[in-house]
């Protein structure tokens, strides 16, 4: 049962108790009695208290996104593990940003390790058709030895140990996750009389007549000339000279300790003068942060953070997602946001646009109570993601060079990236 005097207390602590019925309704489903929702969820509220967001910038649908799946996606959901999401066309501009970087210069080849790839490994398979000329590696600890599809292509990853790893719904819909987990030993349970159904299939591809598909070491699938992949993580692949890595939605389950060690071994097997990726983002690379890293002397030197606009008044939860109070990256977002948000001529402006953009796209728009609403239950994830890009992509056209402006004024070094994002000069490494 959710813990009425804990959200209550969210909301007056950080949001003066203004927070709308529908944000709170969301968030009263989940699952207080764990200690890591609640300090996730106080964690996350606190970020955005500090990048000065108010009550009436979160939706109903922030809420219900909130209280439904955050609880289902953490490590402590999957016995300990970072769970291995993955979403197509997820890092399409930073695909982009390896063509276009001014640190890699006009090189059509070169080595990357895309590290965290997930499984299945979309965006390295993206990130392979992106850079034909590259040789591309991906490495996530969680990737399975069998991969189970049910009828409708909802699908679940098991180990050698014949452990469940990781499930996930064909369609990410609200519904379709609550469908999926809110009995995981059933799930799981369902998945392996799946592939109980294939006896002893070997190595590759198995399908049945229901449509049901079992892909035993799946991984074989997605490899081919200049794309492998293994099983490992920080500081576990059996890589080295590498012209760029990548390290997306992982950072943040670690703590301050583990990153600086992180850096250490990213340093080993970078080549000099390569560079290190690594931040957050969501769909189609919105509610992006990442910092850029580039080795010089045998050294990690920090040369950019990097952020695109919707996080000023972002439309889901990955902003201000952190698991560790000292979280880097979400600490400089936070700084970069309120930033913007104290200049009351940006911030009208802002509005300006993204309530005009959400009403014309009928995502989460602002009603007559003065809060943002949320989308249809049974919406497409893709079209509605798709949307939000469209949104993000337009706020960061017509508000990216106020904003530079804005940062210049406060005393940062700032410019519109070769993504058309907003980057500020870095000269230490960031607390």
């Amino acid at each position: 049962m959710p813990d009425d005097g804990f959200i209550d207390g969210i909301n007056r602590d950080f949001f003066g108790g203004g927070l709308s019925p529908a944000f709170l309704e969301g968030i009263r489903q989940f699952p207080t009695e764990r200690s890591d929702v609640r300090a996730l969820i106080e964690r996350m509220c606190d970020f955005a208290s500090q990048a000065g967001l108010r009550a009436d910038d979160l939706s109903a649908l922030q809420g219900d996104v909130l209280g439904t799946l955050m609880a289902r996606i953490l490590p402590g959901a999957w016995q300990g593990r970072v769970p291995p999401i993955t979403l197509k066309g997820r890092h399409e501009k930073l695909d982009r940003l390896l063509q276009l970087n001014r640190y890699l210069g006009e090189r059509t080849s070169g080595r990357m390790l895309d590290l965290g790839c997930g499984f299945p490994p979309e965006t390295t398979v993206d990130t392979a058709d992106a850079l034909p000329g590259w040789t591309i590696h991906g490495a996530d600890p969680s990737i399975p030895t069998a991969m189970v599809h049910d009828p409708e292509g909802s699908y679940a990853t098991f180990g050698a140990d014949g452990q469940m790893i990781y499930c996930q719904p064909f369609a990410p819909t609200v519904e379709n996750w609550n469908a999926l987990l809110a009995d995981v030993e059933a799930t799981a349970a369902r998945f392996r009389d799946i592939r109980s159904r294939f006896g002893g299939a070997g190595p590759g591809r198995h399908e049945a007549p229901d449509g049901s598909r079992l892909f035993i070491e799946p991984q074989a699938a997605y490899e081919r000339d200049g794309l492998t992949f293994s099983i490992g993580g920080i500081g576990q692949v059996d890589v080295t000279s590498m012209d760029v890595v990548r390290c997306f939605n992982v950072l943040y389950y670690f703590d301050h300790d583990f990153r600086q060690r992180a850096l250490e071994w990213f340093a080993s097997i970078l080549v000099d003068g390569g560079i290190l990726i690594v931040g957050g983002d969501w769909a189609f690379t919105t509610e992006c942060r990442y910092f850029l890293y580039r080795k010089e002397e045998g050294m990690m030197r920090p040369r950019e953070f990097t952020f695109s606009l919707d996080n000023v008044v972002p439309f889901g939860v990955v902003p201000f997602f952190a698991l560790h109070p000292r979280d880097r990256g979400t600490t400089m977002l936070a700084r970069m946001v309120r930033t913007l948000r104290d200049d009351e001529a940006f911030l009208a402006r802002y509005y300006d646009v993204a309530d005009g953009l959400r009403n014309r796209y009928g995502i989460c728009p602002r009603g007559e109570d003065g809060y943002y609403g949320t989308v249809a239950s049974d919406a497409d994830p893709g079209e509605l993601w798709g949307r939000v890009r469209d949104i993000a992509d337009t706020i960061g056209r017509e508000m990216g060079e106020e904003a530079v402006d804005v940062l210049e004024r406060s005393g940062q070094r700032a410019w519109i990236n070769e993504i058309g994002m907003v980057s500020v000069a870095l000269d230490a490494d960031p607390a």
